[in-house]
């Protein structure tokens, strides 16, 4: 894959991935049950909006984490958790 291919996909997969999270213990079990069902899709043939529910910063980074270790199969990996964090911390400096 060339470096305007790759750029290519992660500005897509920068247009399909939304991290929302909520100051809720209680959802919890929906980031499980979310995680779940998202292993072995084809990624980039969804309009997939991700959101991962969290009660603090450590389970946000560990779930985010999870979730690029799921998407390894569905884009670079390396892309995958680069974009991720940055997505994150530039959802958080907005807080």
């Amino acid at each position: 894959m060339s470096t305007v291919d790759s750029e290519k996909k992660e500005k897509c997969l920068a247009l399909l991935v939304e991290i929302t999270f909520y100051e809720d213990k209680s959802s919890r079990q929906s980031v499980d049950d979310f995680i779940k069902s998202i292993e072995g899709i084809q990624f980039d043939l969804l309009f997939l909006k991700i959101k991962i529910f969290t009660s603090s910063y450590i389970f946000f980074f560990r779930r985010i984490e999870e979730l690029a270790h799921f998407m390894r199969d569905l884009v670079s990996a390396t892309n995958a958790v680069r974009f991720i964090r940055s997505k994150m911390l530039d959802r958080l400096s907005c807080v």
